[in-house]
């Protein structure tokens, strides 16, 4: 599908913050017992201050380079604040959550789409049902354990020419110190048995 310009290729960049997390004992038997990261812990790194300049910075570095931006946020919180931080630095963006009204969710995304602020943060909503094809890098600064979430959001950037997107797709893996998370590739190659 990429070489037929169908998907884009992807160029991943995996950014590793080196910051030490430490899951608590509810964290953990949370984790096992969902397979997935607690809000609480999700929360903790949106306000992890270290981290967030870690983000900012490849925020900085895409939209210097003129690119759109869809940023993937650990928390309702963290959503915003990055996005206030954005604004405070002169950078067009918006933020997107579950309790952003219909109209203001359109609005945006419309701006989005017709290059009018070229970053755009979520949490929890634009995973499945958006399409913006000018995508050009994804921001993956939330941790998830499940690799169809995973999948889901990189998927937002990996429309290729010939259905109206990109050639190339950048996603940026914000990546920390825990264990067990998918990544790019293995996503890819997860469905490989159906197609082979």
């Amino acid at each position: 599908l990429q070489d037929k310009e169908y998907l884009a290729y992807v160029k991943t960049e995996e950014i590793k913050t080196n910051i030490q997390y430490q899951l608590s004992s509810s964290e953990l038997n949370y984790l096992n017992n969902n397979l997935e990261l607690s809000d609480s812990f999700l929360s903790k790194l949106g306000e992890d201050q270290t981290r967030n300049l870690c983000i900012f910075a490849q925020i900085m570095n895409h939209y210097q380079n003129k690119k759109s931006i869809l940023v993937f946020a650990c928390s309702l919180n963290h959503s915003s604040l990055l996005n206030e931080i954005c604004n405070l630095n002169n950078i067009s963006s918006r933020s997107i959550d579950k309790d952003t009204s219909l109209f203001n969710r359109r609005k945006f995304i419309d701006e989005y789409k017709n290059k009018e602020i070229k970053v755009l943060f979520n949490y929890g909503v634009l995973t499945t049902g958006f399409d913006a094809p000018n995508t050009d890098v994804v921001i993956i600064a939330r941790p998830t354990r499940s690799p169809v979430l995973y999948n889901q959001m990189i998927g937002r950037g990996i429309r290729g020419p010939k259905v109206k997107g990109n050639k190339e797709c950048i996603v940026v893996d914000i990546q920390d110190n825990i264990v067990g998370m998918p990544n790019e590739r293995g996503t890819f190659n997860m469905f490989k048995k159906y197609y082979t």
